[in-house]
């Protein structure tokens, strides 16, 4: 009996290595394999580093936002939508490229104004913190857009309407409709799938803040289960000697 506590216990220290969570900021600027993206059509694959694959109903592209009085670009250059142009001039951030269902053209991406759903499939749950919304210019906008939540267990739960602006924060006041830059916050741990929908209205997705898993690397956990392998050695050693 022994020897089979010791071997658990090694197994079960290796196991139990601090596992933690790092923080992912998906932006859009950046692919997965660390190039910079550039506006026009996307396939959804090109962030699957990030543990993420995204889809859509309808044809994914890419807007460059820093265009309009703030970029080095008007917005016809590289798309043309105004609407989507952030920078000081809106009272935002430069948000870059933002995520949008294209109504436009691979040259020339604009969001499509009868909406659609973009779907956020995670390789492994994830805590799900906020999302930034753009160009949310519809009245009555809340509800027309639908975020709904898949768990790990597989239940779901739907946010809309109210229970969707109570959560939303607008960064750039005086701007709430064309060139609005939105926060929404949810904070919901478990998440594998989340679903986007906008319901006959436009808009764009400048970022998806979410921590996931970051597991500890195989060499890591390795020394723990050799001592516990170790240990099973040594106790095998102290019963022959007795």
């Amino acid at each position: 009996m022994r020897i089979k506590y010791t071997l658990i216990a090694g197994v079960l220290a290796a196991l139990a290595a601090p596992v933690g969570a790092h923080a992912a900021t998906l932006d859009f600027d950046t692919l997965g394999n660390g190039g910079q993206s550039s506006a026009g059509n996307i396939t959804g694959n090109e962030f699957a580093e990030f543990g993420v694959l995204i889809s859509s109903n309808r044809q994914l592209a890419l807007f460059d936002s820093n265009c309009g009085p703030d970029g080095s670009n008007s917005c016809t250059t590289v798309g043309t939508d105004s609407d989507l142009a952030t920078g000081p001039t809106f009272g935002s951030a430069n948000e870059n490229r933002v995520l949008i269902m294209n109504g436009g053209t691979d040259a020339a991406p604009n969001d499509d104004p009868n909406g659609g759903k973009i779907n956020f499939l995670f390789d492994s749950a994830v805590t799900f913190n906020a999302l930034s919304l753009i160009d949310l210019d519809e009245k009555g906008l809340f509800d027309k857009i639908t975020v709904k939540f898949t768990f790990g267990d597989n239940t779901t739960q739907k946010f809309r309407g109210k229970a969707l602006a109570d959560r939303s924060t607008l960064l750039n006041p005086g701007f709430d409709g064309d060139n609005s830059v939105r926060d929404i916050r949810f904070d919901l741990a478990n998440v594998t799938e989340v679903d986007v929908r906008f319901k006959k209205v436009s808009g764009a997705i400048a970022s998806a803040e979410f921590d996931a898993p970051a597991p500890v690397p195989l060499p890591a956990g390795l020394p723990l289960l050799a001592a516990g392998l170790g240990g099973l050695a040594l106790v095998r050693h102290v019963r022959r000697k007795a």
